[in-house]
């Protein structure tokens, strides 16, 4: 993309045009020196030329070819070549936090600083306790995230589901036949319970569901090979995908 420089800054062809149509009316005129800081040089093509990090158009939310990420509005792209100390730049910004501005950095630059393999876990806080375990269905609610365990388990292990509520956190856990066994009924203690009552995995083996215990919605960060060392939020683990 094209670019102007001025007063220190990059702008977009469109925006630099525009400031010189203002300076113009202001009675300006261009700088017989190609002073940059008196009036707009360029074009330049490659967005201003190589630099240390992506560029954007100086206007910022003003720009008129502005781009909304992450909830604002930003200058337009440049798409600047990035020297090596660029390029890890942005793979550091990758690492701290992939938002959608630093996704589109890495989708144009060839940066493979989004992808995580392996199981997703989480953390969070408990009862005033930090507590971790398993995400049991990572990615499929949006991020909305509950918290499950069963009670009378020894030592239980905790679990995230992502459901829109409790009901379908339930069905989720129990749609896994692994975690669904913790809670199937043996048939010696079948008597026990009102067959009217009774419900079922997807299975279709009897469980009791009274002991599972569902919290929410339950703040967490997500944990897996490849993303950010601090997790990130559920909210976000869209934006990453599984090699």
């Amino acid at each position: 993309m094209d670019a102007y420089v001025y007063n220190a800054d990059l702008y977009c062809a469109d925006c630099g045009r525009d400031i010189i149509a203002n300076l113009r009316e202001l009675g300006g005129k261009p700088d017989p020196d190609g002073d940059s800081e008196q009036w707009p040089q360029g074009t330049y093509s490659n967005g201003g030329g190589e630099s240390d990090t992506p560029c954007h158009c100086g206007a910022g939310a003003e720009c008129l070819n502005a781009i909304e990420v992450d909830g604002h509005w930003v200058g337009a792209f440049l798409e600047n070549p990035l020297t090596d100390e660029g390029r890890e730049y942005v793979k550091s910004k990758a690492r701290e936090e992939l938002t959608e501005l630093v996704k589109l950095w890495c989708e144009f630059y060839d940066i493979d600083a989004f992808a995580y393999s392996g199981p997703v876990t989480f953390s969070g806080k408990f009862g005033g306790q930090d507590v971790k375990g398993d995400v049991v269905n990572p990615g499929e609610c949006f991020g909305r995230t509950w918290l499950i365990y069963v009670e009378d388990c020894f030592d239980q292990p905790l679990f995230v589901v992502e459901a829109d509520d409790p009901c379908e956190a339930e069905e989720a856990f129990l749609a896994d036949s692994d975690l669904a066994s913790m809670v199937r009924i043996d048939e010696v203690d079948l008597p026990d319970f009102d067959p009217e009552e009774l419900h079922y995995d997807s299975d279709g083996n009897p469980v009791n569901t009274e002991s599972i215990q569902i919290h929410g919605p339950f703040a967490c960060r997500y944990h897996a090979k490849g993303l950010p060392d601090t997790g990130v939020d559920p909210l976000t683990f869209d934006r990453y995908e599984e090699k």
